[in-house]
């Protein structure tokens, strides 16, 4: 993302996300100052599952009968003007608080290589690589 987004233009990306997941976004006036969501596992797409379930070794958050536990972590976004002021790790740890309320035990997501900013946040939030996958263009 490379200018601040207004809040209409995020509120109609998440409205989706609202009604079957979670979603926290800190706001600045009427500017985001950035958003995350997750949607239970159950609701991600086919092919995401069956790469997930290709795994070596996956862990037990991704076995069918845990599905309804785990919450995958699909989206976090920082407007520009607010990176570097720790909006991300704030608005994420209201995420992963507002899973635990819910009853989910787990938590996934998946992030670009090239997303260099996200990595560090996933694994100050204690995650952990599994596997890589190459983008195909």
């Amino acid at each position: 993302f490379n200018e601040d987004w207004p809040a209409s233009v995020v509120e109609n990306d998440v409205r989706g996300a609202i009604q079957s997941g979670i979603v926290s976004i800190a706001l600045s006036s009427d500017t985001v100052a950035g958003f995350t969501m997750a949607i239970p596992f159950t609701d991600i797409n086919e092919e995401e599952k069956e790469f997930i379930q290709s795994l070596e070794d996956p862990p037990q958050s991704f076995d069918l009968n845990n599905a309804n536990r785990t919450l995958y972590w699909s989206d976090i976004g920082i407007s520009p003007s607010f990176r570097s002021q720790g909006v991300a790790k704030s608005i994420s740890v209201r995420l992963w608080q507002e899973a635990y309320e819910k009853g989910y035990k787990f938590i996934t997501a998946r992030t670009a290589h090239e997303n260099s900013p996200s990595v560090p946040l996933l694994e100050g939030m204690g995650m952990v690589e599994l596997a890589k996958r190459q983008l195909l263009r």
